[in-house]
This record gives structure tokens, C-alpha cells and sequence, in this order.
């Protein structure tokens, strides 16, 4: 039997309604981390984000490897707020 395991990031906006993206869904990620705090929290820290991780802008998130698209989401993880989360079906 194999075992497959899916990132996902949920989060939750500022009414507490939770949003679920899959990880490598990076539209929708993006689209959810946005909802944060009715828009608060990426207002504040996509800046500094998107500098850490060394892209110019939004637009450039769709070119990063794996490993650094996920660096770039949990910078958002905040608890109860963002996280990311494995599922393991078998």
C-alpha cells in the first residue's frame, strides 16, 4: 500500500472562516495568505517576504523551487492564524 502525503496551508481571515490550499497550489496560497487578518498581515510583512526571498515581486513566487516557495509561506505561520500541515493517507 502506498503512502502519499499532501502539504497543505490553511488559514484563517479575519471573520474566522478557515481557507485550505493545497501547498503547491501557489494562486490559491497566495490568494489565502491575502486573507489573513482581513489583509493586515501580508500588508505588513509581504515585503519583507518576498526581499527575503530574494524576488522582485508577487509575480516571481511562481519560479521558486519547492523548498524555497514553502520558506516563503511559513514566514506567514502565525498559530491559529496560517500553517502549514501534512496529510498522510494510506
Amino acid at each position: 500500500m502506498e503512502t502519499l502525503v499532501l502539504k497543505v496551508c490553511s488559514s484563517m481571515d479575519g471573520d474566522g472562516h478557515f481557507h485550505v490550499a493545497e501547498l503547491r497550489d501557489r494562486k490559491q496560497v497566495i490568494k489565502n495568505l491575502k486573507r489573513i487578518m482581513d489583509g493586515d498581515v501580508w500588508a505588513n510583512e509581504a515585503e519583507e517576504a518576498l526581499e527575503e526571498a530574494c524576488v522582485g515581486g508577487e509575480a516571481d513566487l511562481f519560479n521558486l523551487g519547492e523548498f524555497e516557495w514553502e520558506k516563503f509561506v511559513r514566514s506567514f505561520e502565525q498559530r491559529t492564524q496560517m500553517e502549514i500541515q501534512e496529510l498522510i493517507i494510506k
